[in-house]
């Protein structure tokens, strides 16, 4: 009986230390671009991680906004940004859950929201509450109009990386695809630094990156506003 109770005092210590873990979620209204511009950090974790960011309208009941379908060994050091095109008018309440390969809940940011009812940009924090989540199934979400779930989460790869002057972004499904492919890189300020669309008969594009300064970067692929893939890349 002692022992049961010893590892079960050691389970909740892990399992309370890992949901603890902050992730720092920020996100500004910008009217210039008719965009809510959001930016957070990974958590350290000893699995394999993936994101989701949620949407809500009142804060209680949340929707998927946009998800990483890909599993990955994050670290705290690694910071993601998504431009939200699609947000509603009014407030918009924000935020990022990390998941496992289980679903178990790693990580839970504070709640943000978002005011795009003018053009003043406000950014208010409110504290953590799990139990006010109750994600909606996205097929009743008559709000989002981003399909978030690609059919295969690794059809895209980008090489080199690190890369000097040329980055190759290449679709390696047998599948067609079905739309024009929206890339777009961002520095780590979240600025758009490259935005242009390519043909779909085109399955390797290759994108000059000479002009870059050496950092961090990261760059998006969208298919019918499907969400392809967003991964972090070094310009050397």
């Amino acid at each position: 009986m002692k022992k049961n109770l010893f590892f079960t005092i050691i389970f909740a210590g892990i399992f309370c230390h890992a949901i603890s873990q902050t992730v720092k979620l920020t996100a500004i209204y910008d009217a210039n671009n008719s965009a809510v511009k959001l930016n957070w950090n990974m958590v350290n974790s000893s699995s394999r991680t993936s994101y989701l960011l949620l949407r809500s309208a009142d804060g209680v009941t949340w929707t998927e906004a946009v998800k990483d379908r890909t599993l990955r060994n994050y670290t705290d050091e690694d910071i993601y940004f998504f431009n939200d095109r699609y947000y509603l008018s009014g407030k918009n309440f924000y935020r990022i859950k990390i998941s496992d390969g289980y679903n178990n809940t790693i990580a839970l940011s504070p709640v943000v929201v978002v005011n795009t009812g003018g053009t003043v940009k406000t950014t208010t924090t409110y504290p953590t509450n799990t139990k006010r989540e109750t994600t909606t199934n996205k097929q009743n979400n008559t709000q989002s109009q981003i399909n978030t779930q690609p059919k295969n989460n690794n059809s895209w790869i980008i090489y080199p990386n690190p890369a000097t002057d040329l980055l190759k972004l290449t679709y390696k499904s047998s599948g067609e695809l079905k739309g024009v492919v929206n890339v777009q890189i961002q520095d780590a300020s979240g600025k758009t630094i490259i935005k242009f669309r390519s043909g779909s008969m085109y399955k390797t594009i290759q994108i000059p990156i000479s002009n870059l300064q050496k950092g961090a970067y990261f760059i998006q692929a969208t298919v019918l506003n499907e969400l392809m893939m967003n991964q972090k890349f070094i310009k050397q």
